[in-house]
């Protein structure tokens, strides 16, 4: 995994670690981009999971990872199963425990606070919903 950077942002700097390995319960690997302020405190983290490249998340005219990271938040940008960088084969408009996967895999990280939340306009806004159903089905707290 590679570490770069960031841009400074005003009074802090954004660490991006890209291409971490996150594991499905089925043993697919799906890999995500973490964007983070560069310190040792945890911070609640945004989940982007998208089909289009994770580098397509930085043009999003709403929330970006670069907005939570100055905010003081990380985020996890993550490709979909068989799309670009994450392995195992693409089936649009079908998610299984994808998402919640992945919102567990980021709330047990050292710099999250426990605090996840999911954001997203489009596919990533049907993504979204997804997962938050599994979690209103009591499947994480």
């Amino acid at each position: 995994m590679a570490e770069t950077k960031g841009a400074r942002m005003p009074g802090r700097c954004t660490l991006i670690e890209h291409d971490a390995d996150v594991p499905m319960r089925d043993g697919v690997i799906l890999r995500a981009d973490m964007w983070r302020p560069d310190d040792e405190v945890p911070h609640p983290t945004i989940v982007f999971r998208t089909p289009y490249g994770k580098a397509g998340c930085l043009r999003l005219d709403t929330l970006s990872p670069a907005d939570c990271a100055a905010a003081g938040n990380a985020a996890v940008v993550q490709d979909v199963r068989g799309r670009f960088s994450s392995v195992g084969e693409w089936r649009p408009l079908h998610w299984d425990h994808e998402g919640l996967d992945t919102v567990e895999w980021t709330a047990a990280q050292a710099w999250c606070d426990g605090n996840v939340g999911i954001a997203g306009t489009s596919y990533l806004t049907w993504d979204r919903e997804a997962a938050g159903l599994r979690l209103r089905m009591g499947e994480l707290r």
